[in-house]
């Protein structure tokens, strides 16, 4: 095999000489910070840049100025820690400061073709053993057109960033190398852990065939391997790669528009790097894009742009296990919300963008779960700016080794590390849905919820016994060794208990678009009708005149809530109603 070798000393290692038999795992945070949208040159309020950072629960949104563009390529790497770095279009590499980082630009130099459009174009991982060395591999788009596209690509090149440089700014230190020289398939570039939890494997599919260019990465550079074919011929063009989380599967999509979309699916060895057992669902029709698998890897989701479909990848027939669990409603905002890529985020939600420029993604809530259970929500997610066609490409940057295989050879073990968010139950009052994250192979979970209560379950679902500070912590284990994580939950609902009867009536319960308050207090125009959400937070208020009210209520999400009626320093009435319809 042959070996891409970088000559700094700094990469070098000498593996195994530090590890005992009981070394954990880090649980890196490579993927915590998403950016995508616009730049910031033009006036329209539509444009502009948004972040989302899952650092927080739930993620926090926010809209920020930089120059960059991200249309469909996209790439953004954070520290283990979770603090942006530095992000990539295809085209340059910008700094966590929004500025070029050094030596970033002409990232795929040929002029000739658009590098901003390429699906999975650019794919970003760090150096096994290095705190501050990142690779990016990458593809570099060149006019030639073809019967199904404009344009062709012919290398897949990488670059080497170092992080150490600038103050912590970076630098880009070596720059579109050549790692392979052929027709090669449009983007489609991912990856998963080697089998000894340290390295990673790339495969680079060939253009039309399905044939694979595979990689090892590792602390001391980029090792060749002979191409692997296995499986039919097709045709290549749009769609997304994905390894599944364990890095037992591998899936890749191609969708030549009305020809056909081929969906090919293999089994993937961790420790060889190599695939098996082909299977092939093919469908005519609109051409599908996205696919993504969900955490515990037995769920593949494929999304064209009218609908999104689950497989089942533990059914003995993956074709037959095909079921829509979602088809598009027709909601544009301001141009259509159809479906189109998707990406697998650490609060273990799949997220859908649109082919289109819109200010909405979609959710998959809880994709572990088979069928209409995994909870699609449509244009559920509120972005500051409009998104063209783009989510950030990420590998599972959180697993370790096949634990007692072969190629479990460095002495690092799966120690499991608690990691937990939480929802709340919008129909059930002071109650939390909580879900495991848990990295590194937890074989037992014990959930304390700060109120006497606990659960063995790894995703429960808890009722509070009324407001206050409640600290939950979740502990995990396995034969390796446990690790807790604890958060504090405030509730609070700030509702009076009424001193008095007050002749109001508040209609109907369950509501959806309006709520109607009648008041019988002729003379009073002092009183108030306050609305407040499961958390205690005023979603809604209004000052009352006698007779009928009539509150719109159309933007509020669906869920219970909690009434009050006031006269400013008095609560004269109070009582909940549920909103149902959206």
């Amino acid at each position: 095999m042959n070996r891409i070798c970088i000559l700094y000393a700094l990469l070098f290692s000498l593996p195994g000489t530090l590890l005992t038999a009981q070394t954990p795992l880090a649980a890196p945070k490579h993927d915590y910070v998403w950016l995508m949208g616009y730049s910031s040159y033009s006036g329209d309020e539509w444009y502009g840049g948004t972040r989302i950072d899952f650092n927080t629960i739930p993620p926090t949104i926010t809209r920020e100025d930089r120059h960059m563009d991200l249309e469909v390529t996209n790439a953004v790497v954070c520290n283990p820690a979770g603090d942006l770095m530095f992000y990539t279009n295809g085209d340059y590499i910008s700094s966590s400061q929004n500025d070029t980082m050094e030596n970033g630009l002409k990232l795929n130099p040929d002029n000739s073709a658009v590098q901003t459009l390429l699906y999975q174009g650019v794919l970003a991982l760090p150096l096994p053993e290095n705190d501050h060395l990142y690779y990016l591999i990458h593809e570099m788009r060149t006019f030639a057109p073809t019967p199904y596209s404009y344009d062709q690509i012919y290398y897949c090149l990488y670059t080497i960033v170092d992080m150490s440089q600038n103050g912590g700014l970076g630098k880009v230190i070596e720059k579109n190398r050549v790692l392979v020289k052929d027709t090669l398939c449009y983007g489609k570039l991912t990856a998963t852990r080697h089998a000894n939890g340290r390295d990673w494997w790339i495969l680079v599919p060939k253009f039309d065939r399905s044939s694979f260019f595979r990689y090892l990465l590792t602390p001391s550079g980029i090792d060749t391997f002979p191409p692997q074919t296995l499986g039919e011929d097709l045709i290549s063009n749009a769609g997304q790669a994905v390894f599944s989380p364990d890095g037992s599967k591998y899936v890749r999509l191609n969708s030549p528009g009305i020809i056909g979309n081929y969906m090919d699916i293999y089994d993937f060895d961790r420790c060889e790097g190599l695939l098996s057992n082909y299977r092939r669902v093919f469908r005519t029709g609109l051409a599908s894009v996205g696919v993504a698998i969900s955490p515990n890897s037995r769920f593949l989701y494929r999304a064209n742009s009218i609908s999104v479909m689950q497989y089942d990848l533990d059914a003995p027939d993956i074709d037959a296990s095909e079921t829509v669990v979602a088809d598009y409603d027709g909601f544009a905002s301001p141009l259509n919300t159809d479906f189109f890529m998707a990406q697998l985020a650490p609060d273990g939600k799949i997220y859908i963008c649109s082919s289109s420029s819109a200010d909405k993604l979609h959710v998959i809530e809880e994709p572990d779960l088979p069928g209409d259970s995994c909870r699609v929500r449509q244009h559920a997610i509120n972005l500051p700016t409009i998104n063209l066609g783009t989510v950030p490409n990420h590998p599972n940057y959180r697993l370790g080794p096949l634990d007692g295989t072969a190629c479990d050879t460095l002495g690092l073990d799966n120690v499991p590390v608690a990691h937990f968010v939480y929802e709340v139950d919008s129909f059930v009052a002071n109650t939390f849905k909580f879900r495991d994250l848990s990295y590194y192979e937890p074989a037992t979970w014990a959930w304390d919820f700060g109120d006497g209560m606990g659960s063995a379950l790894r995703h429960p679902t808890h009722t509070f016994p009324g407001p206050g500070a409640w600290q939950v912590c979740l502990s995990v284990s396995n034969a390796n060794g446990a690790d807790t994580q604890c958060r504090t939950i405030e509730l609070t609902v700030p509702v009076q208990e009424p001193v008095s009867v007050f002749p109001v009536r508040v209609s109907p319960s369950p509501f959806s678009d309006v709520l109607n308050v009648v008041l019988d207090a002729a003379g009073r125009h002092d009183v108030f009708f306050q609305l407040y959400d499961h958390m205690g937070r005023p979603v809604l208020q209004h000052v009352l005149s006698d007779g009928a009210n009539v509150l719109s209520t159309r933007l509020l999400p669906r869920g219970i809530y909690f009434w009050v009626v006031t006269d400013g320093r008095t609560g004269l009435n109070s009582g909940t109603c549920i909103k149902t319809g959206e």
